[in-house]
């Protein structure tokens, strides 16, 4: 069996354009959360966790540099956040691309699966069970929601990078939509014949 080095190109293209999709999008969503949180009303917010201070990559980075050969340094602490938030929101990001590959969901739809898929495997899980934050029944409604909208903020970032990419660089990652939802009919992109 040999490697078809078109396959192997559009994996490389999907890999890229979801890793740029996830950088900007964490970076978009660093901004949401911040007014997402400013328009949290102050008495929900004071029913969250005292924990919570900190937010779920600084407690994260915390506990990685405890376990770590390096001094528990705050810049350390700092540099290994860093590191923790966009690394997760860079390779979660390809999850859309997998999406829009394999499967006839749009843009969108695939974007806010991923968000949401994100929201509930880490924040909903993982956090909670590597004790990074309180129990999900510490904290109010409202803290979840603001999650959730916060991960589709992210997901859909990640659609409209990856497709803006994809578009430009002539990688049919999925079945193409009009603005109107219909599907396209398949045209042969001008630079290098592949379908667009």
């Amino acid at each position: 069996m040999s490697l078809n080095p078109m396959s192997l190109n559009n994996a490389a293209l999907d890999i890229a354009t979801g890793i740029a999709g996830g950088l900007v999008a964490t970076w978009v969503t660093d901004r949401a959360g911040k007014l997402l949180w400013a328009a949290t009303p102050v008495e929900e917010r004071e029913r969250e966790p005292d924990e919570m201070k900190e937010s779920s990559s600084k407690v994260a980075a915390r506990k990685l540099v405890e376990h770590c050969p390096v001094p528990a340094t705050e810049e350390n602490i700092e540099r290994t956040k860093t590191t923790v938030h966009y690394g997760l929101g860079l390779t979660w990001a390809t999850l859309y691309t997998a999406l829009r590959r394999s499967t006839d969901m749009r843009p969108q739809t695939a974007g806010m699966a991923t968000g949401i898929a994100l929201s509930l495997v880490v924040d909903e899980t993982l956090c909670p069970l590597l004790d990074i934050t309180p129990p999900n029944d510490a904290f109010p409604a409202s803290a979840h929601i603001r999650g959730f909208v916060t991960h589709a903020i992210w997901g859909l970032s990640v659609a409209a990078v990856a497709e803006t990419l994809n578009l430009a660089l002539g990688n049919q990652t999925g079945k193409t939509f009009n603005a109107a939802g219909n599907r396209r009919s398949v045209v042969e992109h001008p630079r290098n014949g592949r379908s667009a």
